[in-house]
């Protein structure tokens, strides 16, 4: 299972999370699977995030086990890699008698969604040679990104930069929100410095893409031309623009280097 970075199961020890939930039985009598997940872990909107949804078996053998989610609009729900357009248990696709397991699911919320929901899992095993369908329902818990800061600039004093040279700096920016999006940034200059930007922009992104998610560190580079230059301490503006829910936002701040002989 695979997501950018830091990315993660949001799971505490599995003993932990063994909640009955509500369940649809698929058939009276004969094995079965009891859905033991009624809420998942939170979820912050304007993130994604893996959760864990436990499950045992009952009354004999099910193989086949397969998960699809349904959520409202807004929620897009994903799979891990290997089991593209499903998930399946974490130790195969087979539960046994009174046995544990878990699926994995990777649930994007919107900044829109800032109360819980209810994702319907639609399931599918196969009893002696007979598939099975089943449905069950489960809370994923919503709670709001309050934070003042959205990200945090975590470079501000570069390395010494030689006179008379051309050379890039690099400024590392760290995601404080849960996703911010359309990153860029103008350097300003009032002392004499040629800035210039990866051509042919006007300004620059930052080195993966123009996201940057809570706890991601990227930068953004530039290029300092110190040709003609008195050595000395320089200090260049920067001013960042993003975009996050939709919305534009500014934030401003300095980087400073040392211009050698």
């Amino acid at each position: 299972m695979t997501l950018r970075m830091k990315h993660r199961i949001l799971t505490t020890a599995l003993a932990s999370l063994l909640l009955i939930g509500t369940a649809s039985p698929a058939m009276a009598k004969g094995p079965q699977a009891s859905l033991k997940t009624k809420n998942t872990a939170t979820i912050v909107a304007g993130d994604a995030a893996w959760v864990a949804i436990n499950w045992q078996g009952k009354s004999g053998e099910l193989t086949n086990f397969k998960v699809v989610a349904e959520a409202p609009a807004g929620v897009e729900v994903t799979y891990p890699d290997n089991t593209p357009g499903f998930t399946g248990l974490m130790n195969g696709h087979v539960l046994s008698d009174k046995e544990m397991d878990f699926t994995a699911l990777n649930v994007s919320v919107p900044y829109s969604r800032t109360s819980k929901f209810k994702m319907k899992l639609l399931v599918s095993y196969t009893v002696d040679g007979t598939d099975v369908a089943d449905s069950f329902d489960v809370t994923v818990p919503v709670a709001t990104y309050t934070a003042n800061q959205d990200l945090a600039q975590m470079t501000d004093s570069a390395s010494s930069i030689p006179g008379s040279e051309s050379t890039w700096v690099e400024v590392d920016f760290t995601g404080l929100a849960p996703t911010v999006d359309a990153f860029d940034l103008v350097v300003s200059d009032s002392a004499g410095l040629n800035v210039s930007y990866p051509e042919p922009k006007s300004s620059t992104s930052l080195r993966h893409d123009a996201v940057l998610e809570d706890n991601e560190t990227d930068f953004a580079a530039f290029r300092v031309d110190t040709a003609g230059v008195t050595p000395g301490i320089y200090t260049l503006g920067l001013t960042v623009t993003y975009t996050k829910a939709g919305v534009t936002k500014t934030r401003t701040g300095t980087v400073t280097f040392n211009v050698t002989e």
